[in-house]
Order: C-alpha cells, then sequence, then structure tokens
C-alpha cells in the first residue's frame, strides 16, 4: 500500500493540532498512537486517503482526539490521578462488576465500587435499592432522574474512597521506614 507525503504532512498536522489542546502530551506520541491506530486500521486508511481533504481532516481529527483522550486515561490510572465519570461507573454496573471477582477490571476500581455501595447503603438505601433493582434485578421502573441521581452519588462516593484511599496508603517499598546497616542486623540477626 503506498501512502503520499501529503498523507504523512497531514497526520503530521493533525497531531500538532492535537497537542495543541492537551498541552501535556507530546504531539510525536500523539503521530505514533495515530499511525498505529491506521494500520491497525488498514481499510479506514484506504478510505482517508480516497476522502476530500475536508472529510479526510474530519476523520483524521477525530483519530487524533481519541488517541489523546486514551494517553490522558492510561496516564491518570497510571499516576493515581484518575476520576470516575458516571457513564464509566454505569458500564461498571451494567457488566456486573459488583458481583465479579474475575479480572474484568482494575482491583482498585472493584475496590472502589464495593466500598462506593455499601456507604450508599448506609447513607441512602433508597438509591442503593435503585441501582440493584436497575443493574442487579433488571427491573427497575422507577423516574430516569432518580436513577441518574443515584448514579450521580455512587460515582461521587466512588471518586472520594479513591482520593481517600490514595493518600493515606501507607504500604509498600516506599512507605518502609529506613534503617542502618547496624539497624538492619539487629532486627534480623543476620549479616547478608
Amino acid at each position: 500500500m503506498d501512502i503520499s507525503e501529503g498523507f504523512y504532512a497531514h497526520v503530521d498536522k493533525v497531531a500538532k493540532s492535537t497537542s495543541y489542546k492537551w498541552t501535556d502530551l507530546d504531539w510525536e506520541d500523539i503521530r505514533q498512537d495515530m499511525w498505529v491506530w491506521l494500520m491497525e486500521n488498514i481499510p479506514q486508511l484506504e478510505q482517508y486517503q480516497e476522502d476530500t481533504h475536508d472529510d479526510r481532516d474530519k476523520k483524521l481529527r477525530r483519530v487524533g482526539t481519541q488517541v489523546a483522550v486514551a494517553e490522558i486515561h492510561g496516564y491518570e490510572q497510571w499516576s493515581g490521578q484518575y476520576i470516575y465519570g458516571k457513564d464509566e461507573v454505569r458500564a461498571m454496573l451494567e457488566d456486573g462488576l459488583f458481583f465479579k471477582n474475575d479480572d474484568y477490571k482494575t482491583a482498585t476500581e472493584r475496590v472502589d465500587l464495593h466500598s462506593a455501595m455499601l456507604m450508599l447503603k448506609e447513607d441512602s438505601f433508597s438509591y442503593f435499592n435503585i441501582l440493584v433493582d436497575k443493574f442487579v434485578h433488571g427491573s427497575f421502573s422507577g423516574h430516569p432522574e432518580t436513577l441518574s441521581r443515584s448514579l450521580d452519588k455512587l460515582t461521587q462516593l466512588m471518586n472520594q474512597i479513591h482520593n481517600f484511599n490514595e493518600y493515606t496508603y501507607e504500604n509498600g517499598p516506599g512507605a518502609r521506614t529506613v534503617l542502618s546497616n547496624s539497624a538492619s542486623i539487629g532486627i534480623t540477626g543476620e549479616w547478608s
């Protein structure tokens, strides 16, 4: 498959303009991820090359935005600065994450959801019942606005729990007390 120089230049231009919207991202990373997406979707790549400049521009900007959002999302999860969105919480409930113990989502998401549901049960039993009726029994017949408020409250609790746990977590290698060699030998009784 031949790719024209003009198409390469167009991808570069879109990657650069996308990086202006997300200043934390490097345009070259966006460009690289766009090319990965294009190579994984050869029929779209071929179609984009045949499109008019304006149509191609719209489609490439969509790919650039998709790539940038995925990169930001990945960074936020990796750095612990992630904030749950209502649609994401809804998707977790629709997928049955509250009752599954498999590796569908990360352990953090599962713990945050479980903790938030328990808090919701204590704080607002009616919201808890609405979510259980809708996402466990599939028999919710109430007003959509009530369901929306229930999801809002659950999302808020998940974010509070996630932030609290992030700042109070005290285990792991970075949290260990630094010991001198002599103190270490005193505790373990051996020289290693």
